[in-house]
């Protein structure tokens, strides 16, 4: 008897994605590029997209308290969860109740294994809270909070020559390229400055022509706003 599991609502997106025709162009420029055997996927091609690359609120600049930031929201589930625990019993017994009883069931916090199947669902605070405390607690091997300050140091902060819109987005299409380069390529990073007819200069190129991106979008433009912001920062 065939069992019925829960399809990832996520599916529907990648799927629309895999059958996007510039998501196909960019698959196509990174293919031709490939010299490792590197399997590429959508995943890889979002990040290179003229929506990805040219939306602010996506894959955007960090501001300098990130890593503040992140110790605050440490703090504050750790003190919600303390605060939480210090409720009399009955008090905290009429708290959860509520919670569970007005929670719509498309409300729930839900968590998919890799191979996309529901394996649990928090409908009370206090589940919540601990899963999240010990989750995102120092002493974890894998902290998410390692991690996100780790990629948000991959993030480059926005500078001065970085508030037109257009500019930003060249920069974010040559970090992300520069992020997939070595998995293409074998090689441990791409040039900070290519010159014209190398790989990662044509990579680049070839992006911005799977993009239909054209004016102010010459490859060496491109590079050069790529090029003052990094000099922006050191």
């Amino acid at each position: 008897m065939p069992i019925n599991r829960e399809k990832n609502p996520l599916d529907d997106f990648w799927d629309e994605l895999k059958n996007n025709a510039e998501i196909t162009r960019i698959l196509a420029v990174m293919e031709r590029f490939n010299r490792t055997g590197y399997h590429v996927s959508v995943s890889d091609a979002l990040p290179l997209s003229k929506g990805w690359i040219c939306d602010p609120d996506i894959q955007d600049a960090v501001p300098a308290s990130t890593a503040d930031d992140l110790k605050r929201l440490t703090k504050g589930i750790e003190a919600a969860n303390a605060a939480l625990k210090s409720l009399h019993p009955s008090i905290l017994q009429s708290l959860e109740y509520s919670f569970a009883s007005t929670r719509k069931e498309e409300d729930g916090v839900r968590f998919f294994t890799r191979q996309n199947e529901p394996f649990n669902c928090y409908d009370q605070i206090s589940t919540l809270l601990t899963y999240l405390q010990e989750g995102l607690a120092k002493e974890n091997p894998a902290s998410p909070i390692t991690n996100a300050l780790k990629f948000a140091e991959e993030i480059p902060t926005k500078s001065k020559q970085a508030t037109i819109h257009s500019t930003w987005a060249k920069i974010k299409l040559v970090r992300n390229a520069r992020a997939i380069w070595p998995s293409l390529t074998g090689n441990r990073s791409a040039p900070l400055e290519p010159s014209p007819g190398t790989n990662f200069f044509e990579f680049v190129a070839e992006l911005t022509c799977a993009l239909e991106l054209s004016e102010g979008w010459e490859t060496r433009s491109v590079f050069n706003a790529y090029k003052k912001h990094t000099k922006s920062k050191s």
